[in-house]
């Protein structure tokens, strides 16, 4: 039986709201159940190149002008593995790890976050800040930041990704 797209944003919502603390039983089994029912290509795909697995490259507005004429995506600035630590060409802000832990504040400490302390994202505020480039305290990210226009398949695809990236460290 195939789940559909909106029985996997029900998922990510309830794991983007387990508490902190919880037991790693849960998120492992909530875990199993995004990545297993994303397309884990096009997420990689548009981490990597910032396009969809066999189509275009995703539009997007702002962004170093570099980004527009290489092939490039999240991996450029963030890293092969998300951890970010990059000071990319023409940018004046190192790049945060993005990895799912990171952003919901579950794997790195608070204050460890640079350049602009935030709280945890949920699902709606990381893509809003995606989308908008607004953090998840309201204030703006750097002008290299690109604003994507992601569709929400894109959007479950690029997160069930994220995931992917928290078993590699």
């Amino acid at each position: 039986m195939k789940i559909t797209t909106s029985l996997i944003a029900a998922a990510i919502v309830i794991q983007l709201s387990v508490p902190l603390f919880s037991h790693a039983g849960e998120l492992k089994d909530i875990h199993k159940l995004i990545v297993k029912n994303v397309d884990m290509e096009n997420g990689k795909s548009i981490y990597e190149h910032g396009k969809r697995f066999n189509g275009p490259r995703i539009a997007f507005n702002g962004g170093p002008h570099w980004m527009r004429t290489e092939n490039t995506g999240c991996q450029t600035c963030h890293g092969p593995k998300g951890i970010g630590g990059v000071l990319p060409d023409y940018c004046t802000t190192t790049s945060p790890p993005i990895t799912y832990k990171y952003l919901k504040g579950s794997g790195y400490s608070f204050v460890s976050r640079r350049n602009g302390n935030h709280p945890a994202y949920n699902k709606h505020t990381l893509k809003n800040a995606l989308k908008t480039g607004f953090k998840s305290n309201g204030f703006e990210m750097d002008y290299c930041m690109p604003r994507w226009r992601l569709i929400d398949k894109d959007f479950l695809d690029l997160l069930g990704y994220l995931h992917t990236l928290d078993a590699e460290h």
